[in-house]
């Protein structure tokens, strides 16, 4: 599986969401192909952290959620994850929520809307925060 990620120095938050869509702030990213001030409009399940965006991650529903679903979420040693999980609160299994635990991670469990404000909180209070949503 090919994955496209995208870097930048500067953080990244959460403008806007909807149902199907969700968009990502992209000012001062100094990348060429995007200009300043920018936004990405994601409109699949992704994961996103302060500096970067993984598009494309591979699970659109609650159901399908596994520890090896959280994977990519651990890789990036957040100090808690936000898991945004579509239109309304819905838990994944006990034991794959486990894997965080484990791993020594705070693990925040909420509706998609609900975890893209709280990770602009997270952000804006220099936290290191890691989000996973499925979309709305």
């Amino acid at each position: 599986m090919t994955q496209f990620q995208l870097e930048t120095t500067e953080k990244l938050t959460i403008q806007s969401y909807s149902s199907g869509e969700i968009n990502i702030a992209l000012s001062g990213n100094q990348s060429e192909q995007q200009s300043p001030n920018s936004t990405q409009c994601m409109t699949t399940s992704f994961i996103l952290t302060p500096h970067t965006v993984v598009q494309n991650w591979l699970y659109d529903k609650v159901a399908d959620l596994n520890a090896e679903s959280f994977e990519p979420l651990i890789e990036h040693q957040p100090e808690l994850v936000v898991l945004g999980t579509g239109e309304k609160l819905s838990f994944p299994d006990h034991q794959a929520l486990m894997s965080f635990h484990k791993a020594g991670i705070g693990v925040e469990v909420m509706n998609t809307a609900s975890a893209c404000r709280t990770f602009n909180v997270l952000v804006s209070e220099n936290r290191f925060v890691v989000a996973g949503l499925l979309m709305i």
